[in-house]
């Protein structure tokens, strides 16, 4: 059985619904698919996405920080922010995010500017990460 393709503005549409009912993940899919043809939708889809997702970091839902980061990290709807990105990546890799603790390592390594780097805190996160990782599959839990 094959699967039915939406046509483009029909997949758009469901998203946008998707989105302002409230689903961060829309939310970020429709801005991947706006910001390049639309920068001042994308820039409203960005402050929605944006806040979804702070609300749920502001609690410590992990991915929730890690998709905020994500946010600032790929320009989408405004002007990257490494050191925003980094921060909520090293947020969420504190609350248990261990694919957020390798994104803040790699950062801290090379996205942040000179002066901000710090190779100890990027060794840190990284030594975060595979004990996350470690612990994950001990659980049986596979990503």
């Amino acid at each position: 059985m094959q699967e039915s393709v939406l046509p483009a503005f029909e997949r758009d549409a469901l998203l946008e619904r998707a989105c302002t009912g409230g689903d961060g993940m829309a939310c970020m899919r429709s801005i991947w698919r706006v910001v390049r043809s639309d920068a001042q939708r994308g820039g409203v889809l960005f402050a929605r996405t944006n806040a979804w997702f702070a609300a749920g970091c502001d609690v410590g839902i992990a991915f929730d920080c890690g998709m905020q980061g994500h946010l600032y990290g790929g320009g989408e709807g405004r002007k990257q922010d490494f050191a925003v990105y980094t921060r909520l990546l090293g947020r969420a890799c504190q609350l248990g995010n261990a694919d957020a603790c390798m994104s803040a390592a790699f950062s801290l390594q090379r996205f942040v500017a000179e002066g901000e780097r710090d190779h100890d805190k990027a060794a840190e996160y990284e030594a975060r990460a595979v004990t996350l990782n470690i612990d994950s599959c001990s659980r049986g839990i596979l990503f």
